[in-house]
């Protein structure tokens, strides 16, 4: 999670909430010199702003707080196809848009 957090955070929800990164409120981070910091937007800016796209080149984080968002339910998994099948189920959408059903094959 710290992974995915610091190096911006975005996944299937950006589009509908933003950036993971977005939601963090503090880090607990191992810098350089071997102290563990609390990290906020208040209390040190500059750190918590590098944290929230940096990936790991400030520091190791250990620990994380995140803003939680009300999200009663998720569509989530993965739809995997062969070549052959895809051909007939699925075709390109609008302006090259991810998969759409394709259109019914001809009489």
């Amino acid at each position: 999670m710290a992974g995915y957090t610091s190096g911006g955070g975005i996944g299937p929800m950006a589009r509908t909430f933003g950036a993971a990164s977005d939601r963090v409120r503090s880090f607990e981070v191992v810098t350089g010199d071997g102290e563990l910091h609390q990290v906020s937007a208040q209390s040190d800016p500059e750190l918590f702003w590098g944290l929230r796209g940096g990936k790991g080149s400030l520091g190791i984080i250990t620990g994380m707080e995140f803003e939680l968002l009300e999200l009663p339910f998720i569509y989530a998994g993965a739809l995997f196809l062969t070549h052959s099948t895809s051909k007939t189920c699925c075709a390109p959408g609008p302006n090259g848009a991810p998969l759409s059903p394709a259109p019914p094959p001809p009489p």
